[in-house]
């Protein structure tokens, strides 16, 4: 599940790279990671049989809809 859009996780990205703090905590790794891991959920797929929830077919996420 993708609780931001990929153009809100780059905004949030430079924002936080902004900050002098940036340097020395783990959050613009993880920023950088969740956009280059970003999916869009376009192929989506579901087994009633094993299992009753939408998922991605790309990246097995759990799609809210």
């Amino acid at each position: 599940m993708n609780d931001f859009t990929k153009e809100e996780l780059e905004d949030i990205y430079e924002a936080v790279m902004d900050t002098s703090i940036a340097m020395f905590i783990y959050l613009p790794s993880k920023i950088q990671s969740m956009i280059d891991n970003y999916c869009d959920h376009k192929e989506k797929f579901n087994d009633y049989d094993t299992c009753p929830i939408e998922r991605c077919k790309n990246c097995c996420g759990i799609i809210n809809e």
